[in-house]
């Protein structure tokens, strides 16, 4: 299963914000993986940049184990684009 194919991924719909009141798809082609700020319970926080902006980025999986794979995956994706890591094979719970 690619990480495209999981519940939840659509990084160019999260809604995250560029900037104070403004909420727009950024296409994930464009959007560079920064860091993996949490994981809380079944949620992976992440970092995104687009143009250099820090966007924030989140990723419900189905459980916790399943979310510390997802934020291990992240972290040694750091410098790829989403559209790209989506592209990849998916940790397997």
């Amino acid at each position: 299963m690619k990480v495209n194919e999981l519940a939840g991924w659509d990084p160019s719909a999260t809604g995250s914000s560029y900037g104070p009141g403004s909420s727009f798809a950024i296409p994930a082609e464009q959007v560079i993986i920064k860091m993996v700020v949490r994981i809380a319970e079944n949620r992976v926080e992440y970092i995104g940049t687009f143009r250099g902006k820090p966007l924030p980025y989140f990723l419900e999986a189905q459980n916790g184990n399943m979310a510390k794979k997802l934020a291990t995956f992240l972290e040694n994706n750091v410098g790829i684009s989403l559209g790209d890591v989506g592209l990849t094979e998916a940790p397997e719970d």
